[in-house]
């Protein structure tokens, strides 16, 4: 229910969204059961279809929804299965929410930010090749991870980059005003929110106020004796 919400919450036009799975083999079937399940009692729980539905909003021009078309099609050329949707309509900027597995690994779908509700999984065998995965790309915004093995977590953390990280959750991490939110590299430079961000949009100036007739500098004036060689190669040396 939490990626559910997290992926298709104003259509995935969310920096924030997941935006694409690794899913273990064991739980794979069952995940793509609940996915239905959870997607329809979200935003269609009356089934009159998405298309009419109050709580399923839409994408925010032509060629946006153009544009996640393609990568749809593209991603279904090159041999994913669909899941779940992948009915749309670039005239109406309507895309169903839209549940792909065996996403071919040059599916472009892997390569940009989806920011629409386009969710693709693959499954994995080891955390090794989610490590590699993630670190093969530029550096995310955010990284969720659902887990119950603190180890597995850990690791995670430790051994990626991302703006933000969020175990057992996704999105909440921007609404905790205590946290710092940003990116890192492509994914946006500097962190929002209370202290950090009060830090990041200041311009911090430094002032120096020394005593009038003297200055540490003194060492370093010309001329140039042995004596003040020697100063300066002890501290070139110890500072």
């Amino acid at each position: 229910k939490k990626i559910v919400w997290g992926k298709f919450v104003n259509n995935g036009q969310t920096c924030i969204a997941p935006d694409y799975l690794f899913i273990d083999a064991l739980v794979k079937d069952k995940f793509i059961r609940e996915v239905r399940n959870q997607t329809q009692q979200l935003f269609d729980s009356d089934t009159a279809g998405f298309e009419n539905s109050d709580s399923y909003s839409r994408l925010v021009n032509e060629k946006h929804s153009k544009r996640l078309s393609t990568l749809l099609q593209d991603a279904l050329d090159k041999g994913a299965v669909l899941e779940m949707g992948g009915e749309n309509s670039s005239d109406h900027k309507y895309m169903e929410p839209t549940l792909l597995s065996n996403v071919s690994s040059d599916a472009t779908i892997w390569k940009e930010e989806i920011f629409g509700p386009l969710l693709p999984l693959n499954i994995y065998q080891s955390a090794k090749e989610i490590i590699d995965h993630i670190n093969s790309q530029p550096k995310p915004l955010a990284l969720y991870v659902f887990t119950k093995d603190r180890k597995f977590a850990d690791e995670l953390q430790q051994k990626t980059s991302s703006g933000s990280m969020c175990i057992n959750d996704v999105v909440i991490q921007y609404s905790h005003p205590n946290l710092p939110f940003g990116g890192v590299n492509e994914s946006g430079i500097g962190k929002s929110h209370g202290y950090y961000g009060f830090q990041d949009f200041s311009n911090a100036k430094s002032v120096i106020r020394q005593r009038i007739g003297l200055t540490n500098a003194s060492a370093f004036y010309p001329p140039f004796g042995e004596l003040k060689r020697k100063i300066v190669d002890f501290m070139i040396k110890y500072f």
